[in-house]
């Protein structure tokens, strides 16, 4: 399997909502990996919130990360922490259109970058085990925010078409 590098296509908000849609049909399906690299990678700039298991299958606090890139597959990622691989966890998004979206992640790829950067490459996957997606709806059906920076991508796409 190759690590080599491969630029994101540039994307369009449309085409970040159907790549993001795929991805959460192909996480909720279980179905097996194949080779990360075959998806085409999309440009997607923006903020995240991953909430990782402790080892014990505890979830931990929500970490704020930025994303670089998306796929079918999974999110490139620039953390200011550490992650180890294998980590599992939930990964909360907000679409362009939007839509909250939440899924299962498992820390597939992480390299130290200058300046104390932290380069991740999660993997979609269906909510671990130790995860409901019941603990992630509020009391009116909805997807809770885990974190309000979240919320930022929404206000900067505002500011951007105003």
């Amino acid at each position: 399997m190759s690590e080599s590098h491969h630029e994101p296509e540039s994307s369009s908000d449309g085409n970040v909502d159907a790549m993001i849609e795929a991805a959460i049909e192909d996480a909720e399906s279980n179905a097996p990996s194949s080779e990360r690299r075959v998806s085409p990678r999309l440009s997607y700039a923006a903020i995240v919130v991953m909430v990782p298991l402790a080892p014990d299958g505890s979830q931990l606090s929500p970490i704020v990360v930025q994303a670089l890139d998306v796929s079918v597959r999974g999110l490139r990622l620039d953390a200011g922490t550490r992650f180890e691989e294998g980590m599992t966890g939930a990964v909360q998004l907000l679409r362009p259109n939007g839509q909250l979206a939440l899924m299962g992640f498992v820390v597939r790829n992480y390299r130290p970058g200058d300046g104390g950067e932290h380069h991740i490459g999660i993997e979609f996957t269906a909510l671990p085990d130790a995860m409901k997606k019941e603990d992630f709806i509020d009391e009116n059906g909805r997807l809770k925010v885990l974190h309000p920076a979240l919320l930022e991508n929404h206000q900067a796409g505002d500011n951007a078409a105003a």
